[in-house]
Parts: C-alpha cells; structure tokens; sequence
C-alpha cells in the first residue's frame, strides 16, 4: 500500500481535520515513513522467539494482603459534606437529558 495526496485527504476528512497542501505534503511523508517501518517489522520472523509481557526480568515486589482494622462508616462520614444512605453526597457534574 502507498499513501497518495487522495488518501491524506480522505483520512483528513474522516477525522474532520483540516491541512493546507503544506501540511498535507508533510503528513503524507510522515505517514509513508510510518507505513515503510511498519512493512519492515512484518519482514522480521518472530515465529522463533517465545512470546513475553515485559522485557525486564523481575522479581514481583508487591506485599502480601494483609488483613487490617478498618475505619467505620461514621469515621468515614464524619467530614463529608452531605450523606444519604451510607453514600457521600456529591454536586452532579453532569446535566441529565430529560
């Protein structure tokens, strides 16, 4: 596949973006380059090499659960501006569309 001038402009379009001609010849360079490297790492054969999340070998440094005290409701409530039915009362940040 190669990137054209159409091909910018019709992905411009899609994401309601606007270029100058300018801008489009520079995307159009940027996005060749990107499609170039990307045909360059489907060539490489990875079938050999085993699949891994991270690259960093690593030992897991999270601690164990710990079962603890916690706080009870009415320490918990105690600073809230406004509670209804164990629930901290916010301002609504939203608009509801009825």
């Amino acid at each position: 596949m190669k990137f054209d001038i159409q091909t910018v402009e019709r992905i411009a379009e899609l994401s309601r973006l606007e270029f100058d001609a300018q801008e489009k010849e520079i995307l159009l360079q940027d996005l060749s380059k990107i499609l170039h490297y990307v045909e360059k790492l489907e060539a490489v054969d990875v079938e050999k090499i085993q699949p891994t999340y991270n690259i960093i070998e690593s030992e897991c440094f999270f601690r164990e659960d710990q079962i603890s005290v916690h706080l009870s409701n009415d320490s918990l409530f105690k600073n809230a501006p406004e509670v209804q039915e164990h629930f901290v009362q916010v301002p609504q940040m939203i608009a509801s569309h009825e």
